[in-house]
């Protein structure tokens, strides 16, 4: 292995580390390529996520109840407030990812970065001048 490969592998570890990285996918050691994981571990992982968001409990305990008579209706509701979290997240997913294929592309990227690079040392030189 090269220094440049260590280089390129240490400097892509800080970056996974610093932004976080999709919880569904891990990248393969030997061939740097993302590998899937299992539909089950990505439910668990969903599930567990779920069922610690206090928010969900508040929601489904004190607010739906009132819409409701019967177990039956609560279902439906429920089921009714599952399908439009999908389809959210699946309109979402599909607007990052067109996104992200904009900013990907060299020109849209780098005036993104002149850009944001500027607002960034703009505010650095604000702050280091600012008088307490």
């Amino acid at each position: 292995m090269s220094c440049g490969d260590r280089r390129q592998r240490a400097d892509g570890a800080r970056r996974e580390y610093a932004f976080g990285r999709d919880k569904c996918t891990t990248t393969a050691a030997a061939v740097g390529e993302p590998t899937r994981r299992g539909i089950l571990a990505c439910y668990r992982r969903g599930l567990l996520s779920d069922l610690g968001n206090p928010k969900m409990a508040m929601f489904f305990t004190s607010l739906l109840p009132q819409f409701g008579v019967g177990f039956a209706v609560l279902a439906l509701l429920g089921l009714v407030f599952c399908v439009m979290t999908f389809l959210w997240l699946a309109c979402y997913a599909v607007a990052v990812a067109k996104m992200g294929d904009l900013l990907r592309r060299s020109p849209v990227g780098r005036v993104f970065d002149a850009v944001t690079g500027t607002v960034l040392i703009a505010l650095g030189v604000r702050l280091a001048t600012e008088q307490p």
